[in-house]
């Protein structure tokens, strides 16, 4: 878990199909039916993160936002982040300053805005 292999030793009864469900906040549970045989032969049970989506809007709209320099997409829109990890989203627009907003998923369907500031003019 968390790019670790952990081990956990189990008594089943032999040839009897036994169901297993391996959890780990932050993860989407996995649910395994296990036939045990004498050999004790491991099983071997990869968890995915949980991820939550997220609206993200920007006023004025048609920014881009980025996420550890990656680009995401342009507001408005929908994406999927890690379920309980912080976060910083830029927001970019051209003739706007960058915005930075931090979040941290701890739900479905959350909501953030950001609100883009012009770039002052230079005058000559």
């Amino acid at each position: 878990v968390d790019n670790k292999v952990v081990t956990a030793p189990l008594e089943l009864p032999c040839g009897v199909e036994t169901k297993v469900v391996v959890r780990k906040r932050g993860f989407v549970s996995q649910t395994r039916a296990i036939v045990a045989a004498r050999d004790g032969k491991p099983i071997e049970v990869t968890l995915a993160r949980l991820q939550f989506t997220v609206k993200v809007s920007s006023k004025p709209p048609g920014a881009k936002v980025m996420l550890d320099a990656k680009s995401l997409g342009v507001t408005p829109m929908i994406t999927k982040l890690p379920a309980f990890e912080a976060a910083t989203l830029v927001f970019k627009k051209d003739g706007f300053a960058d915005e930075k907003v931090a979040i941290t998923p701890k739900a479905d369907n959350q909501a953030i805005q950001a609100q883009l500031a012009r770039k002052p003019t230079r005058r000559k």
